[in-house]
């Protein structure tokens, strides 16, 4: 049973100031939390609540939820099994928006109200959707881990919804010039990458791990990138080891990985862009290199490497490639998110509809 006591040696504990402590016995060992003097009707209810649950077999240790948000997220970060970007961004968001808003409070403290201002009110002030959307997932996922854990009896995060936003791609597109200037001011070595994000759509990560074993007669294999932290060979984004995906190989970037590889050469292992020293290059330092050479080159300053990806599926995709290929190539994990991004791209189905109509007609008659 839970009992409700002072501990002192007072004669009226009515009047005294000191705290009342509900003792309780949870996994077998003994507890108490404290309330302020005049609270002891919130100590009573505390009391029967605690004996309400036991015997509903819903009982969750309340010191069990005494950690914080900032420590509990961090926990989840550190054994996180998704890609080194990802627990960049989360720990990221966690130390710039969770931490100084909600980062102090205990989880079985935090309500949805709590979560609801920081994603809905606060970080949209500041930050675009992308970022909020970052701290939504973080929260979500170790909330729920708390739960799993036994340390809280809900989710808070659970279900709360982002406005409605508009996912077309917005991008940069570069001129011929600015592309030049552009691998003109990037490290010799390293100025393929422009071409094959640009030529090819990958990722700068796929990119960088591009080798001798990704040519195929005409078609470049993606099967690996550069993960950071440290910098790494790994498996795709979305996919297990040994998942890889085909992409359509330009002549012209063709003509340039042949260029690269006469110049620079490859290292022992076959691929294209590791430093002198074997050093596998970074995304963080490549992409710094980029922003760099794109300043140089007259780009603004929101172009980055993901936009020449945007170009290459504007490109397909206007001038009538299926927009499950593009998907494909794309490697994005379901054609949904393709429709999203580029659907702006797709040539008009009714324009289309109606010409193939039209000319069926017209051969029948």
């Amino acid at each position: 049973m839970a009992t409700v006591v002072k501990k002192c040696d007072c004669p009226d504990t009515r009047r005294c100031k000191h705290s009342w402590v509900v003792r309780y016995r949870a996994g077998g060992r003994q507890r108490e939390r404290s309330f302020r003097h005049d609270q002891k009707t919130v100590a009573n209810d505390f009391a029967l609540k605690l004996e309400h649950d036991k015997k509903a077999g819903v009982f969750i240790d309340p010191k069990l939820g005494d950690v914080s948000v900032t420590e509990w997220c961090e926990r989840w970060i550190r054994q996180h099994q998704g890609a080194d970007n990802s627990r960049a961004v989360y720990e990221t968001v966690l130390a710039k928006h969770i931490k100084p808003a909600i980062g102090d409070l205990q989880l079985r403290r935090v309500t949805r109200e709590h979560i609801q201002d920081l994603l809905l009110e606060t970080m949209p002030k500041t930050v675009g959707r992308a970022v909020v959307n970052s701290a939504k997932t973080l929260l979500g996922a170790a909330l729920s881990e708390a739960v799993r854990a036994g340390r809280i009896p809900s989710n808070p995060a659970a279900s709360i919804r982002l406005p409605a936003a508009q996912e077309a791609a917005e991008f940069i597109v570069p001129t011929r010039k600015q592309l030049d200037a552009l691998t003109d001011g990037m490290a010799n070595d390293w100025a393929l990458c422009v071409w094959l994000m640009r030529g090819c759509g990958l990722r700068i990560g796929e990119a960088l791990a591009v080798g001798q074993a990704s040519l195929r007669d005409r078609v470049l294999r993606v099967g690996e990138q550069v993960h950071d932290q440290p910098p790494r060979i790994g498996p795709l984004k979305h996919r297990k080891p040994g998942e890889y995906r085909d992409v359509p190989l330009p002549r012209y970037v063709a003509r340039r990985i042949k260029d690269h590889d006469t110049v620079h050469g490859t290292t022992a292992d076959g691929y294209l862009f590791r430093g002198r020293n074997q050093a596998l290059p970074s995304q963080h330092t490549v992409r710094t290199l980029f922003m760099s050479a794109a300043k140089a080159a007259g780009l603004p300053p929101e172009f980055t490497p993901h936009d020449l990806r945007h170009v290459f599926a504007s490109v397909a995709l206007s001038n009538g490639v299926p927009i499950t290929d593009v998907s494909r190539w794309l490697g994005h994990r379901s054609v949904d998110t393709t429709f999203k991004i580029y659907s702006h791209f797709v040539p008009d189905a009714f324009e289309r509809g109606r010409d193939v109509l039209d000319r069926e007609f017209s051969d029948l008659s």
